[in-house]
């Protein structure tokens, strides 16, 4: 299914809703087919992803039904198959995670008690008003029928820096989000159990070819089980990095040629790669330059800012001024059914974030990656302590640490800064992006499932430096996509440059502050967007071009990334959509 919405049947008078209300709201985002599920205390909405597959719901008898919202795999069986096995595990309390595969939210009412299950590393969205008296795998479809609203500040800063905003956090403070690997029981009360996020403990292995043999074994198998669900009914793509070629390999392995497609410009390394390995390997490939997607007239444009912000669900990590590519892109990967697979998160097989292998705070991991913005551009009520105080907690909540007076200051195993990235950039940045592919169709990220996570984060930094570990797996996969070259300067056979060693050398030995600060000082020379989307004549067809809504937070002029405007400019679409106090 593409969307869902659970809603009280019994709320205080302020919060009662109309029927009719929450369909409107939903088809105006684009679902068009629906069903009801009553039950004693909640009512429940679902429908059908927007490439027309209906919702999937399995009703064993007038007590017991279940669905699921997103992509649901239960060892390779899908549908109302994969929801019966689901089921029977729930009922008897033995859930194998290692067997489940997806992102997605189950409903079941199992033996007169309705249960919420949120996938466990959080990749799929769902969102609650702060009084519990809605539940949504949509944003919109919560903020456009509560009566309240007032902007939150860290989360404005935070989505517009970040491309997502972390912890429960939205960017309006009466809706939250669900944890991951979070159950809700739902009766006339909600109460919440939550998965151990223990993904990361257990030793590291140390011989090289045993883990090889171990992890490639578990990706072998996952891949069979989304074969067996989805045939060579499956999208990818392919470019000149790492996880477009062993998601391809791993295909390849079991005789899979999918539908490949590649974005960028003509000269852009990973078009000029993929292509060229395309091309040797006989596959077809559609390329496609959203640069030179149809300008639309002045006024075309309102309406296509319009739709991408409903199809999107208000504000996508890269903002809704567009052309109407990605929408259109979107829509061809859900094309006829397909899974639409995507290698984001195969960087657990790196060392992504380009640290060292030793204990670091908090606030050292922040500084090395996520405080790449230059807080000039931003107007008084940002305060830098202050976020990174929150930022902090966030990541303090995910590895367990409870009411902390300065979480920044937490020493962490570099495991567990290993564990960040797929809990913290893939749950909050990909996840909110893997839910949006969720509503045009099927969609999967098969390198960010927990079978695969708890492996990946015991394999030693010293292995993941230079891209060792993951070259390694695309050998094993097939050898003969391996020896294509790639946009690092080598092929994924022989050994790494030492160019590109120095490189990556260069940033694992430079200081957390200098990480920085570095950024803040060449951000300032860089040239603003000539982006004709975010040019004042464009954008003053779809909102007020002085920005007043996000002028309170932001310098706009001194604003120089195209990203950053793109999100500014998202969040003042939303903020005049929407009457929101700012306090």
């Amino acid at each position: 299914m593409g969307a869902f919405a659970v809603v009280r049947k019994n709320p205080a008078p302020s919060e009662v809703l109309a029927e009719s209300q929450i369909l409107d709201t939903f088809h105006r985002q684009g679902f068009a087919s629906s069903t009801k599920i009553g039950t004693k205390h909640w009512d429940i909405f679902l429908f059908g992803k927007y490439s027309g597959v209906p919702p999937t719901i399995l009703t064993l008898d007038q007590d017991n039904f279940i669905a699921c919202s997103g992509t649901f795999l239960y060892k390779g069986t899908a549908g109302t198959v994969g929801l019966r096995n689901m089921f029977e595990r729930f009922r008897n309390s033995s859930i194998e995670w290692d067997c489940v595969q997806g992102s997605f939210c189950i409903l079941l009412m199992c033996d007169e008690a309705l249960h919420l299950l949120a996938d466990r590393l959080g990749v799929y969205k769902v969102y609650s008003t702060t009084t519990d008296t809605i539940i949504s795998s949509s944003f919109l479809g919560i903020l456009e029928i509560i009566n309240q609203r007032s902007a939150a500040t860290q989360s404005i800063y935070e989505y517009v820096f970040q491309g997502a905003t972390l912890g429960d956090r939205t960017v309006i403070n009466e809706i939250k989000t669900i944890k991951p690997g979070s159950l809700l029981h739902l009766s006339d009360k909600i109460s919440v159990t939550r998965q151990p996020s223990d993904l990361w403990k257990g030793q590291r292995w140390r011989s090289f070819g045993d883990q090889l043999e171990h992890v490639h074994a578990r990706l072998k198998t996952n891949m069979r089980w989304l074969i067996d669900a989805f045939g060579g009914n499956i999208d990818t793509a392919l470019s000149g990095g790492y996880d477009s070629r062993l998601l391809l390999a791993l295909l390849k392995e079991h005789g899979v040629r999918p539908r490949i497609h590649v974005y960028g410009d003509d000269n852009d390394g990973d078009v000029v790669i993929g292509k060229a390995v395309a091309a040797a390997e006989g596959f077809e490939i559609t390329h496609t330059n959203k640069s030179r997607f149809r300008k639309p007239d002045i006024g075309e444009f309102a309406e296509i800012i319009s739709q991408n912000f409903f199809l999107f669900d208000g504000y996508p990590s890269d903002g809704i001024f567009d052309s109407g590519a990605d929408a259109a892109t979107r829509r061809e990967r859900a094309f006829s059914g397909a899974l639409a697979l995507n290698g984001g998160g195969g960087e657990i097989f790196r060392n992504f974030f380009y640290l060292r292998d030793r204990r670091m705070s908090i606030r050292n991991v922040l500084w090395s990656f996520f405080f790449q913005f230059d807080p000039a551009v931003c107007t008084s009520r940002f305060i830098e302590r202050e976020y990174l105080t929150k930022m902090s907690a966030a990541v303090a909540d995910i590895l367990g640490y409870e009411d902390a007076e300065a979480p920044w200051r937490i020493e962490i195993s570099r495991a567990e800064v290993e564990y960040l990235y797929p809990c913290l950039r893939c749950a909050y940045w990909m996840g909110r992006n893997n839910s949006i592919n969720n509503r045009f169709g099927y969609a999967g990220t098969p390198f960010v499932e927990s079978s695969i996570v708890k492996l990946a984060l015991r394999i030693p930094i010293e292995f993941k430096n230079f891209g060792r570990f993951e070259s390694a797996l695309v050998r094993k996969a097939d050898l003969t996509l391996a020896g294509y070259p790639s946009i690092y300067g080598h092929d994924f056979i022989t050994d790494p440059t030492i160019g590109r060693m120095a490189r990556d050398y260069m940033t694992i030995l430079r200081p957390a502050f200098m990480r920085k600060l570095s950024y803040r000082l060449r951000s300032r020379f860089y040239h603003r967007s000539t982006d004709y989307a975010l040019s004042e004549e464009y954008l003053n067809s779809a909102i007020d071009a002085a920005l007043p809504e996000m002028r309170r937070y932001f310098n706009v002029e001194r604003v120089r990334s195209a990203s950053e405007l793109n999100r500014i400019c998202t969040l003042e679409y939303l903020f005049e959509r929407y009457r929101t106090a700012h306090v």
